[in-house]
């Protein structure tokens, strides 16, 4: 209030477009996200600024409004035998309500870069869903040998 400025728990980016897919993260993820989508505006961008408490009813207002029908959520956390990682498990908790289907994709772990390969392999993966059957979140980006990274070598 002493500075007039506004502070938004969540913001946007790229989705008055037709796409009905957005990736969601947090974090400086965000801005490797915002660079790809120089090349690829078929999907759209939602920031999450604040994690505690959680903005449920903002999230729900912008998939609503702007018809969001797959998300593809991002993040840098693992959750051991849990069903989702944390920052998905509380994303997924948001969505129940609205029926959008959505997956996690596990990403730099270890303080590994996140690429632009990795983005299209989700945004990829992510077309091919039709419902919420099978597997919720998945890795991307993780070294299974020293020449094969899981999700992006071939």
């Amino acid at each position: 209030k002493a500075t007039g400025r506004q502070y938004r728990s969540i913001r946007t980016f790229n989705l008055d477009n037709t796409s009905k897919t957005a990736f969601i993260t947090m974090g400086s993820m965000c801005g490797n996200i915002i660079s790809y989508m120089t090349k690829h505006k078929d999907v759209g961008l939602i920031k999450i600024k604040t994690y505690r408490p959680f903005p449920y009813e903002d999230l729900q207002k912008i998939i609503q409004d702007h018809n969001i029908e797959k998300l593809i959520i991002l993040e840098k956390s693992d959750a051991l035998n849990g069903l989702l990682p944390p920052f998905s498990m509380t994303i997924a908790s948001a969505l129940y309500p609205l029926g959008t289907l959505f997956r996690s994709f596990i990403v730099g772990l270890g303080g590994r870069d996140v690429t632009r390969d990795e983005f299209d392999i989700a945004k990829k993966k992510m077309e091919t869903v039709k419902d919420m059957k099978g597997p919720l979140y998945s890795y991307l980006g993780v070294r299974e040998t020293k020449d094969k990274i899981h999700g992006v070598n071939k």
